[in-house]
């Protein structure tokens, strides 16, 4: 089945609620999505199969510490895709028209919490390699590699992660988790 990927439109969610209460078994992505679309900085992508809502990508603004000025960077928060079409490359297909999108918006630096054996196939790197760290990240010590490398990021434009400072702040409706 052929899926087209497309802004997020106000129509679309109460299918992307019922997205992420099935995909993450509960309902903190669901009310994140809500909160973080309240704000007008904060965008979402969906994946459609038969104008069915298959799975969806939301992007905030973030901040380095210390602020420096120039820096343009999001937070890739959350994705998911619908359990029963999971594995057929439409994750893959929103993290690519995410970054493009992002690039088009002139955003040069995306930060990801994730699974570090996923998101690097898009190019996305430990942050903790280059000392950038977020509140949730790992104790840079850690023994289980895995979770010390499940902040990464991607630079959009070249140069802009030394933008960021050594830590990066989410958006205030990320303190639910």
């Amino acid at each position: 089945m052929e899926t087209t990927i497309r802004p997020e439109s106000a129509a679309d969610a109460v299918e992307i609620r019922a997205l992420l209460l099935a995909a993450f078994g509960g309902t903190e992505e669901a009310t994140l999505v809500e909160q973080l679309r309240r704000r007008s900085a904060a965008w979402s992508l969906v994946a459609t199969q038969a104008e069915v809502v298959v799975g969806a990508i939301t992007f905030s603004p973030v901040r380095g510490r210390p602020h420096r000025d120039g820096l343009r960077a999001v937070g890739l928060a959350p994705m998911a895709v619908r359990p029963d079409v999971q594995r057929r490359g439409i994750g893959s297909a929103l993290v690519r028209a995410g970054i493009e999108e992002c690039r088009r918006r002139g955003a040069g630096l995306i930060v990801v919490l994730g699974h570090p054996g996923y998101y690097p196939r898009f190019g996305f790197a430990s942050a903790a390699a280059i000392g950038l760290r977020c509140r949730w990240s790992a104790d840079p010590n850690a023994r289980d590699t895995d979770q010390a490398d499940s902040f990464m990021y991607l630079e959009v434009i070249a140069g802009h992660a030394r933008l960021a400072g050594d830590f990066v702040e989410y958006a205030p409706e990320f303190d639910l988790f």
